[in-house]
């Protein structure tokens, strides 16, 4: 199938990252609860203690199965706790090159799996975390049986990184990776980036190009053009080409493969260009301009702000780097804009666009009103309304959300609203909240 995307934005955010990869290891790696929603940790190790790559490091305490490893052989430095003892961070210092030592799995053995016996190859070699689902977009439950398996292998966020080049190398892996999925589901679906040429197949799974504009890869969007969701019951699965890799390499060296490659990019970033690291690295030490800049994990429309030690999240493959703009400008919206972009064309750009622009981490404005508008449909190729779905969200009128597609988006099916928004409003936030409390019922 080949889908054309004409609805949306392709923004041009100056300081992609060459085409050319180095390397970048960091004494520190950490897991960030914030990318694992509704999970309930219970931490299996101390401050202090020594851990083994792929040592589970907490486990989900709804599903002992589900566990989280260590990437590297270090010393548990921290175990941030927030209010409440709500787990934030499980920090490790790498000191050593101690390892687990899985059973290797080549395809001959793999072949011979059934479903059960290729979910246990996951979760027992804490691959688990690789997987999420829909309804809710969480980690996958082992209980699942899932409808169909979605492999994203394209991202259209602003200086995303492509995985036809980071992963060129690694085809074999992600073909096992693959033959693994096929025992759990005989639907896979491969989304492919119909921009330009690919490097992923696999025998036996759909392949699906997505070409045109962001956000054609978004899951969404690939599920509403190959089989829609409309109510929670239909469970599907999702899971990324970097980590369908490091699914293939953990099975053939019998090692957790927590080898990750990122595209560091964005107007503050100092020689932006592609980093071979580690799952959960601390990207502190990847150089900046000067002034103050602020890292954040994953695209700038809908990435995570970082602190101080820039942890790298576990479902991210881009750090972007935003100068801090708290500068009070004069005339604010009134001026022409020469070096500003602007979607609704006010600014004098929209004469003459330019190829880039410097974005910064001002939104321009300040929260005010919601403007009832139709101009959010121009940017959401999905078919529903964007300020009827807002507002069903934000009174919590859950009957209306489901009959507007509630099950049919994810937050980051708003971040494009979000950005144009001349009311400043965080569209993803309602639906976040809505997810939380129908999650809690549902549990």
């Amino acid at each position: 199938m080949d889908v054309k995307i004409k609805k949306g934005c392709d923004l041009k955010i100056s300081g992609e990252a060459a085409k050319e990869i180095a390397d970048f290891q960091s004494d520190k790696v950490a897991y960030s609860l914030a990318d694992f929603k509704y999970l309930k940790p219970k931490v299996l190790v101390s401050e202090g203690d020594v851990v083994k790559a792929g040592q589970t490091l907490f486990i989900d305490k709804k599903d002992d199965r589900v566990t989280f490893v260590s990437p590297v052989a270090g010393v548990v430095e921290e175990i941030r706790r927030g209010d409440r003892r709500v787990l934030l961070n499980v920090i490790i210092r790498k000191e050593g090159d101690d390892k687990v030592e899985f059973p290797v799995l080549d395809a001959s053995a793999v072949s011979g799996l059934d479903a059960d016996a290729a979910k246990e190859a996951l979760y027992s070699r804490g691959l688990w975390p690789c997987i999420q689902r829909r309804p809710y977009h969480k980690v996958a439950e082992i209980a699942d049986a899932p409808s169909a398996i979605y492999v994203n292998c394209l991202d259209s966020n602003p200086l995303a990184a492509d995985p036809n080049f980071y992963l060129q190398d690694r085809l074999e892996d992600f073909k096992l990776g693959i033959e693994l999925l096929k025992k759990i589901s005989s639907n896979i679906h491969l989304c492919l980036d119909g921009n330009q040429a690919n490097i992923f197949q696999a025998e036996g799974t759909n392949q699906h190009s997505f070409s045109g504009v962001h956000p054609r890869g978004n899951l969404s969007v690939h599920i509403d053009s190959i089989d829609p969701i409309h109510d929670m019951s239909k469970v599907i699965w999702s899971v990324r080409a970097q980590e369908v890799a490091a699914i293939g390499k953990t099975l053939s060296t019998g090692s957790f493969d927590a080898e990750r490659t990122i595209a560091y990019a964005g107007p503050a970033a100092e020689a932006p260009k592609y980093y071979k690291t580690t799952l959960g690295a601390s990207t502190q030490a990847l150089p900046t301009k000067e002034g103050e800049v602020r890292k954040i994990s994953g695209s700038a429309l809908q990435g995570r702000g970082l602190g101080e030690e820039a942890y790298l999240g576990f479902y991210d493959n881009t750090i972007t780097a935003l100068s801090e703009d708290r500068e009070q400008k004069i005339l604010g919206w009134l001026t022409p804009g020469f070096k500003s972009h602007s979607f609704t064309g006010c600014y004098a750009t929209a004469v003459k666009p330019q190829g880039s622009y410097d974005f910064t981490t001002s939104t321009n404005g300040e929260h005010r009103a919601i403007v009832d508008s139709e101009m959010f449909d121009k940017v959401q190729p999905l078919d529903i309304h964007t300020i009827f779905l807002y507002k069903s969200l934000l009174v919590e009128d859950i009957e209306e959300a489901e009959r507007l597609g509630l099950w049919s988006v994810a937050p980051e099916d708003f971040a494009l609203a979000t950005y144009m928004d001349p009311s400043k409003n965080d569209f993803s936030a309602p639906l976040e909240k809505v997810l939380g409390m129908l999650y809690k019922e549902d549990n």
